[in-house]
Formats: structure tokens, sequence, C-alpha cells
């Protein structure tokens, strides 16, 4: 009888611990944070401005080497020709600028459609960027794929954050600035039952409780778009992709956090 009861409390204990796990696990998969929590970005520590950043990297090696990662809105889809993205237009504004001017500025674009965090880790993309050495970095989160492929918030988030921290890893000298993709017209929840701001809310989150240096182009985009009365179909190609007003907007976003 002993050894019964002792059987059926220890049977009782394992059931709890596995319990208790599985809906820890089910909380970190689908936790939302209110949107009240998500508040303005502490940038990661700069000891200059991105323009003496560079200037120093142009002194120091006699070029800049900068690098842009991400999904198929990094990669340019959408635009009616390649310069019209917004990593070329950035190049193009950066090699015209009187401090830089006729100084040797290369980009690299590693802009792959369809892939997630996850894919650009896999794929071996992320090492073939590190191969390429870049002082300058920005991540787009590509995370309008997670919404569309319908990833977990956790699967989300922990790929995200090994990306970074594997190129921070393998690139310790370099600086990395972290971008959210643009708005979209898809306000319909996923497979998963996350909708794309979901998506948005929680990677800011995560990227606000670290520390790190980001830009939320999703955000800046709809308060301009709002600002001006502008509807955000006219600015897209497609219910994804930004056409070339869009990519503009996008650059000159991205050129107000740089400059």
């Amino acid at each position: 009888m002993k050894k019964f009861f002792l059987g059926f409390i220890i049977s009782v204990f394992v059931l709890m611990i596995f319990g208790f796990n599985m809906w820890t696990d089910f909380f970190q998969t689908n936790k939302i944070i209110p949107p009240d929590q998500v508040k303005g970005m502490k940038a990661e520590n700069m000891d200059d401005t991105y323009l003496n950043y560079f200037q120093s990297v142009l002194e120091t090696k006699g070029k800049l080497k900068i690098a842009v990662m991400g999904s198929s809105v990094t990669k340019g889809t959408g635009s009616s020709s390649p310069k019209m993205s917004w990593p070329s237009r950035l190049k193009t504004f950066l090699q015209e600028r009187n401090e830089l001017k006729y100084r040797d500025i290369q980009l690299v674009n590693y802009g792959f459609s369809g892939f997630k965090a996850e894919d650009l880790l896999k794929e071996g993309k992320a090492d073939q960027l590190i191969l390429e050495k870049p002082d300058f970095i920005i991540l787009e989160t590509c995370i309008i794929n997670n919404y569309r492929q319908s990833s977990t918030l956790f699967e989300t988030i922990k790929y995200i954050d090994d990306l970074v921290n594997k190129i921070k890893k393998e690139l310790p000298g370099a600086k990395i600035l972290i971008i959210s993709p643009n708005p979209i017209l898809s306000p319909n929840k996923n497979q998963v039952g996350l909708t794309y701001d979901d998506y948005q809310m929680q990677t800011t989150a995560y990227f606000q409780q670290e520390g790190l240096n980001y830009m939320n182009i999703y955000d800046e985009m709809n308060k301009l778009l709002s600002q001006n009365n502008h509807k955000l179909q006219d600015y897209l190609a497609d219910e994804i992709h930004p056409n070339d007003q869009g990519y503009q907007v996008w650059f000159e976003i991205l050129l107000k956090h740089l400059f």
C-alpha cells in the first residue's frame, strides 16, 4: 500500500512538472505584450554620430563597406529597378554627400525573397555576410515572412536573437542597426492566430528589452502617411512590397535616423 501511495505521489508530481513546463512553453510561444508597454526604443551606445563613424572608418581603412540583410523588401522587390530600392538610394546618397564624396563606399545587399531570420542562418546567408567583413550592417527583421508563414512569436524572436548574436560575435567591431519592414495590406490573423501587428509589437518590445539599436520603419511610415492623409496602397506595388514611392519614404525615414 505504501509503495502504491508513493508511486501515486511521484506520478502526480511528474504530471505537475510536465504541465508547468507545457504551459510555460505555451506562454512563451503565444504571449502578447500590451501595446502600452511597448515604448520608445533605447539605442545601443554609439560613441559618435553615424556620419563621424563612417568618416572614421574611411580614414582608417580607406573604404567603407555597408551590408544590408533581410527579406524581399530589402532586396527591392516591387521597385521599378534595383536603383529605386532603399539600399540603393542609401548608397547613392552617401556617395554624393560632401563629407564622403569620391570615397570608396561599397554596399552589399543580402535581401532574399521569402526568407526569415531562421532561413538566413540555416541557408548560410549570415555566414556569407560575415565573410564580407562589413563595417556597418542594417538588419531588416523579415517578420513579414514570419507572419505569412505563421511562425510562432517564440520562434520569430529566437532566430532574430540568434542572428544578431552571431553577427555581433563574428564581427565585434561592426555597428548594427536593426530595422522593421514596412506596413502591409493584410489585417487578418494567420494560422497561429496572430496579426502582422502582433509581430511588429512583440519584436519591438524585445529590442527595447535588450537595448538594441533599432528603428521602427513600420510605425514611422504609418505615422507619416497618416499625417499627410495618404493611403498605404498608394505606396505599395502589391499588398506587401513598396513601390518606388514607398521605398523613397522608407529611405527618407532611415536617413533621418542616420543623420
